[in-house]
């Protein structure tokens, strides 16, 4: 497993226009290939959002980096500061911290 952590600002919008404008976005998401889940992210900082992406692997992560859909969001101009961090997972010690959920 690989983890991905995208953070960006944008205009403060309430929480129902956020999800309208980014319902078609979550969508093509969710078909994108050795993606698990994305938990959607909100900051206590108004119009800073973000996600947590756990991928299969890092090359699904990387083949992500390198998509059009990940550049389309780039290329939006309402879409500023954009940054992507990844990270490697330590299994052997997530394996002892998931009482709830079962992600390894």
């Amino acid at each position: 497993m690989h983890v991905q952590v995208i953070t960006y600002r944008t205009a403060e919008v309430s929480d129902s226009d956020f999800n309208e404008a980014n319902r078609d976005f979550a969508e093509m998401m969710k078909e994108v290939p050795g993606l698990l889940t994305k938990v959607w992210l909100k900051s206590a900082e108004p119009g800073v959002y973000g996600g947590v992406y756990l991928w299969r692997d890092r090359e699904a992560c990387e083949a992500f980096l390198a998509s059009d859909l990940l550049a389309a969001v780039k290329a939006d101009d309402s879409v500023q500061d954009l940054t992507s961090q990844d990270y490697s997972v330590n299994e052997e010690m997530t394996k002892i911290t998931q009482p709830t959920l079962q992600v390894i």
